[in-house]
């Protein structure tokens, strides 16, 4: 994933930009959006899950009604756990500690606000799990 960070621009190896632009309607008609699973259908709240294999991460981007939110990603893999058999409070640490370098090697700082939007790193303890969130600001 390319990320520049003056436009707030998150592009996948497929071409796909996510960013305030993307539109819900966009990103279904777009290589990811007809491999995703919807993970909430909440009117007028939606989000869709799928995975970037080339990062090894799991995104979940989220739409109000046809207006992107927000994006979350997470580092996958079965080093994180498979199944909640064999989740741990530590392998979710060790998960934030890899979004947080992932964020940094890419030139994002976690709790940072930027023109285009703020950028987050967290441990859910009602969830269970770490991801970044990207919140974009859209004036759309």
């Amino acid at each position: 994933m390319k990320i520049d960070i003056e436009t707030g621009d998150f592009e996948l190896k497929s071409g796909l930009v996510i960013s305030g632009e993307l539109t819900r309607a966009g990103f279904l008609a777009s290589a990811e959006g007809s491999v995703s699973e919807v993970f909430v259908c909440n009117t007028p709240f939606s989000s869709y899950r799928f995975k970037d294999i080339e990062d090894s991460l799991l995104l979940v981007i989220y739409f109000e009604r046809d207006k992107v939110q927000s994006l979350g990603i997470l580092k996958d893999g079965p080093v994180y756990g498979v199944s909640w058999d064999d989740w741990t409070k530590e392998k979710e640490m060790q998960r934030k500690k890899d979004n947080e370098a992932w964020l940094k090697i890419r030139g994002l700082t976690d709790g940072a606000h930027y023109p285009w939007g703020d950028v987050y790193s967290v441990y859910d303890e009602i969830s269970g799990y770490s991801r970044i969130m990207i919140g974009f600001r859209n004036d759309n």
